[in-house]
């Protein structure tokens, strides 16, 4: 670790040390076009580390100028002449180049540039146009066969965490394009890891407005912080691809390939992953999401019903989030084109088996009003997912003012999750066991999905009048069955057997629905500076849900129906929604008024207890937008938006199950609903020659009459759960956050600060055996600051952070017994090329959590990952290298959280040590097919 700052430190004293030396600059100013002589043309030079004004001059008549005895440093110099746009070039003076010749520099009319402003030199080159920043790829030096993420890495004002995350100007940026279309639907590290740099021809960065904005020209408010790569036009022809396989110690494996050919607007890609490290694949969502929530139905803000299914009993599917030890196989292909300026086909397939095998042992405590409930658990867990994926998306522009969109997605998958768990329960430090307990389960299950939707909108001659229709269709049919097996024994205040409850059932699942949805906006540009937006929407929602559980009879086979936990549900809803909004704009400034009004009528009927549920839904959302932009990399907004919180179905009236003994949750009719309040605030401005970065955040939301849960415990460890409105408390939260970034002179080098913190209150009630009911006010706090430093050179590449934080957490039942302590996470990467082609890289994380009153152990965590590696061939095309994950052998699964009354800590099995030596071999032909 030391020496990995050492020598950090000295790269940087290299890199900052400056030459000082007098100096002359000069050169002529002209028109571009005519050739005239800009005579008074105003000269400024500025210093490149604040932009603080060193001379000034103006051009002479025959156009030429100069600044004598001009000390050694880093500079900008300014052309202004009215009616002209603005020339910025940074440059430099010092012992080798004492003396600066502009020569002739040629001054574009704005008239002809409109409004670009280019900011260009001999090392960068950036072009800002209203909201887009464009950078020039030429300008910027990276490695022979390097990927975008190396590319954008060097980029002023973007920054790319270990993960692949992209943080642009203080905003994260969640598309990367590619010449404007999605690239494998909108996974940005499938474009950034593998597309590759030398590709590149310009990379744009720019906020995106939804679909409706950009068709209507009304800003609604919606913006997508986005990516796009605009290839150069003698790389959109030809193929490239990459192979990389690697083995290691201890059965690791792992390989990689990706193939692609493109034909000008014509795109054809493969990609494929196989393999057990923590190389899991490329971003897949669905491998993240093994199953779907829990059985639920909800009234989403917009007036819409979800329904949400995982076999009504509640059975949790398990997936790869860092537990276990994975086994994958992930592949895609994608297609795209674009013809005769109006058709455009978009299109994916995806097909993956993700196996994950491991182990787990979760802690968790429930403070009470009298003592406090501690839960053991152990789970051994085997699950394996299948899954195939296909995205289509059709546009079909008809005119300049006619577009229709159709796309389509079809999922399905199919899971076997089983796992065997071991529970106890105490009360306090262990004293008196309460309950102890033995559960398996199996399950498979196959899930089959399918969306359409259709998008047409119709612009009118007069400007800023539209209309555009959506339907959305989506069908569901879900089947499952396993087996559940279960032991719980309950002891009493003696600690004797008091009780023992059995489970032994097979579950057969049955889920299938469809839904419709239709939405209807028209938009009216009143004056220059007003908009009028109205929508009507309508949904309608029908679901069926079969749930048998059979226990056994006395040949053990399982047809006897348990009908107590089993049930035949229909559940069907109809949605009305409508919203206005006005919107005000006017040089600088935005305002945006609006506000939604839904009215969603469910209902629920039992076939086998013959019992009709029924129930009606007012939403009401008003909101409020306004931002006033200072510059075009410099504004402020602010927000407000209040919605009604309905009940779900499951705290009206659950599904009852028998999966937890320990756990039942009982319904409650008469519960209202509740009305939230959440007030944002943000600034973001950046300096697009200084890098500097300045990205400001805070919220704060509060809710009354909210749902809180209503806890009753008894002797035995058991908990009955259900819900009640909470009248005379008022739950809120706060998230605070500012960023500030900037580069060290003309320098690569890049220093960012943040501040953070982030609390909430909230209520629940409480109750302990024949104890009174108790109000329990939970409070947590966080708080963190970030310090880092980066920089990227030809040869070597820094990165360091740290991030000091405080954690807080308390009940008003148990104050003693709190969460509270400091927190440490240090992250860094190191890389540097020697002479011979030969590469070293580290990457290293840092965690310390302190010691609580709950947990009186600290824990602390060292990662370090290294590689060596050597390229091969005129072009690098072969790289060999020796990579080493978790040198020290200390990446033990560990987890530690605390939320109100609650607080857990899981360890789990996780990838450690192994060694992995690796093939890498890329290639491409592009134009007319030469090697290149």
């Amino acid at each position: 670790m030391k020496k990995i700052l050492l020598l950090s430190f000295i790269n940087l004293f290299f890199i900052i040390n400056l030459v000082a030396q007098e100096s002359q600059i000069k050169g002529f100013v002209i028109d571009s076009i005519s050739d005239v002589k800009l005579a008074n043309t105003s000269i400024s030079l500025l210093r490149q580390k604040d932009s603080i004004l060193v001379s000034f001059t103006r051009a002479k008549t025959d156009g030429s100028f100069s600044f004598n005895n001009i000390k050694n440093g880093n500079y900008f110099l300014l052309f202004s002449y009215p009616a002209y746009a603005d020339y910025v070039e940074p440059f430099t003076i010092d012992k080798e180049n004492p003396t600066k010749d502009f020569l002739q520099k040629n001054l574009l009319l704005k008239a002809r540039l409109l409004q670009e402003v280019i900011f260009k030199g001999e090392a960068v080159a950036i072009r800002v146009k209203g909201d887009t920043t464009e950078f020039n790829a030429g300008s910027f030096t990276v490695q022979p066969n390097a990927k975008v993420e190396d590319l954008l890495k060097q980029l002023p004002g973007i920054q790319i965490d270990k993960d692949g995350k992209i943080t642009a100007q203080g905003q994260t940026v969640s598309r990367v394009l590619v010449d404007g279309e999605e690239f494998f639907g909108d996974d940005p590290t499938l474009v950034t890891k593998n597309l590759r740099s030398d590709m590149v021809d310009k990379v744009q960065l720019y906020d995106d407005k939804s679909e409706n904005a950009k068709f209507t020209g009304i800003d609604d408010g919606v913006l997508n912080k986005t990516i796009n790569l605009k290839l150069k036009e003698d790389k959109k022809k030809g193929f490239f691809g990459k192979l990389d396989a690697g083995i290691g110690n201890d059965d690791f494996y792992t390989t990689q390939g990706m193939f692609n050919v493109f034909n000008n607007k014509q795109k054809l890609s493969f990609y494929s992953t196989i393999g057990n490290t923590q190389r899991t694949g490329l971003d897949w969502e669905s491998s993240r999401k093994f199953g779907v929530s829990n059985s639920n139905i909800e009234i989403g803000d917009d007036g819409s019903v979800s329904v949400f299914f995982n076999g009504g009993d509640q059975f949790s599917s398990e997936s790869f989030n860092g537990q276990g030890i994975p086994d994958i196989i992930n592949t895609g292909i994608h297609y795209e084109n674009k013809w005769k300026d109006k058709h455009g086909l978009n299109l994916d397939f995806k097909v993956g088996r993700l196996g994950n095998l491991g182990f787990n042992n979760s802690i968790n405590q429930n403070s009470l009003p009298n003592s406090i409930l501690t839960n053991n658990s152990n789970r051994n867990f085997n699950n394996l997912l299948n899954q195939n994926k296909l995205n289509a998306v059709y546009e079909f522009k008809i005119d300049t003012n006619n577009t229709i969109k159709i796309a389509f997605d079809n999922t399905n998958k199919r899971s076997d999750n089983r796992y065997t768990t071991l529970t106890s329960g105490f009360t306090n430090a262990g004293d008196r066991i309460l309950n102890n307990g033995e559960q398996n389960f199996n399950q498979e299950s196959e899930d089959y999905r399918l969306n359409t939707s259709l998008f047409y909108g119709k612009k009118f001659k007069k400007l800023g009048r539209s209309l555009t229709f959506r339907f959305n269709q989506s069908y569901f049919d879900n089947n499952a069955e396993g087996f559940l097996k279960s032991k719980n024994s309950f002891f009493n205040n003696t600690g004797a057997l008091d009780s023992i409850n059995v489970i032994d059932q097979l579950k057969q699942n049955d889920q299938y629905g469809e839904s419709y949805k239709t939405s209807l906006t028209f938009t009216e540009k009143v004056s220059k500076t007003l908009a009028l937006s109205t929508n009507y929407d309508f949904a309608i929602n029908d679901v069926t849900s079969r749930l048998n559980s059979f226990n056994t009879n006395q040949a053990g086979d399982y047809v006897i129906l348990d009908s107590l936990f089993s049930n035949e549900l229909i559940y069907e809803s109809t949605t009305h929604q409508g919203g206005l909004s006005l919107s005000y704009k006017k040089d600088k400034k935005s305002i945006t008024l609006g506000a939604k009004v839904a009215n969603s009528k469910l209902n629920q009927n039992n076939l086998i207890s013959n019992f009709e549920f029924n129930r009606n839904f007012i939403n009401f959302l008003p909101n409020a937008i306004f931002e006033h932009k200072f510059s075009k990399q410099s504004t402020l907004r602010f927000s407000y938006d209040g919605s009604t919180r309905q009940p779900t179905v499951n705290q009206l009236q659950p599904i009852l199950n028998n999966n937890d003994p320990l756990n039942l949750i009982l319904g409650n009719k008469d519960l209202d609903i509740a009305f939230s309040n959440r007030i944002t605030a943000n600034f973001n401005s950046y300096k697009v020659l200084s890098s500097r970065s300045i990205w400001a955040y805070a919220s704060y939301s509060f809710t009354n009459n909210e749902i809180v849960s209503d806890v009753s415990t008894d002797d035995a460890g058991k908990r009955i759960l259900k819900f009640t409105n909470l009248e005379d408390k008022r739950p809120s939260n706060f998230y605070l956050s500012a960023d500030y970034g900037a580069k060290i002179a003309s320098t690569k080098i890049y220093w960012r600060v943040s501040a953070g913190g982030n609390g909430n209150t909230f209520y629940n009630l409480v109750t302990e055996g024949n104890n009174v009911k108790k109000t329990n006010k939970n409070e947590s706090y966080n708080l963190n600051t970030t310090f880092s430093l980066s920089t990227y050179e030809d040869k070597y590449e820094f990165w360091l952070s740290a991030t000091p934080g405080y954690q807080v957490n308390k009940s008003s039942l148990q104050p003693l017994q709190d969460a509270n302590g400091y927190t440490l996470a240090i992250r860094g990467s190191l890389a540097y090329t020697f002479p011979g082609k030969i590469r070293i890289q580290s990457d290293y994380t840092y965690n310390f959590q302190e010691k609580t009153t709950a947990f009186n152990t600290n824990f602390e965590r060292f990662i370090i990952n290294s590689s060596l590696s050597k390229t091969f061939l005129k072009k690098d095309n072969i790289k060999l290298a020796l990579s080493g994950n978790d040198l020290l052998n200390q990446n033990v699964g560990f987890s530690r959280s605390a939320f109100g009354a609650s607080i857990n800590q899981t360890t789990f099995t996780n990838i450690q040590r192994y060694f992995l030596f690796s093939v890498i071999w890329d290639f491409s032909k592009f134009g007319n097919l030469k090697s290149n």
